[in-house]
């Protein structure tokens, strides 16, 4: 698996990492992680702790509007 990491603005605090397969296809870390990314080593652990942030970001930000909607 190659690694790819794209430049981020200077205010972005994380970089954002574009992982590819050996034959060049684009890999979407999972939320649950892989062997994969931890043979990658600190890069793969970076890289799933942003997928997982960005998961429970997402997630909260839909129970907000369910409760929203709800009038709890």
């Amino acid at each position: 698996m190659k690694t790819h990491k794209t430049h981020p603005s200077s205010n972005h605090p994380h970089p954002d990492f574009q992982f590819k397969t050996k034959d060049g296809k684009p890999f979407d870390v999972p939320v649950e992680g892989s062997l994969g990314l931890l043979a990658l080593g600190d890069i793969g652990l970076i890289a799933w702790r942003q997928k997982r942030r960005q998961f429970k970001e997402v997630l909260a930000t839909k129970t907000r509007r369910h409760f929203q909607n709800e009038g709890l």
